[in-house]
């Protein structure tokens, strides 16, 4: 299995509610994108995005690249 990298899913804004994660193991925040096609549970089985709740647990695969902005950019 590749790295992962282990976040909480949160969200921010008021209005428009947009993807914010917390790095279990740093505590940073970060944003990353939801990929349109969705994403895996832990059975393998691909998901709609939309089902993530604040408090799920997902593991993050991608480049390891962050970003310097704030909060900071998890790019694949």
């Amino acid at each position: 299995e590749a790295e992962a990298l282990t976040a909480i899913y949160l969200e921010t804004g008021e209005f428009l509610k947009m993807p914010l994660f917390a790095d279990i193991e740093n505590g940073a925040f970060f944003t990353a994108e939801i990929p349109e096609e969705g994403i895996y549970n832990r059975n393998g089985k691909l998901i709609e995005g939309d089902v993530l709740e604040i408090g799920d647990v997902v593991k993050i695969y991608g480049s390891g690249i962050m970003t310097r902005s704030d909060p900071g950019q998890y790019t694949d």
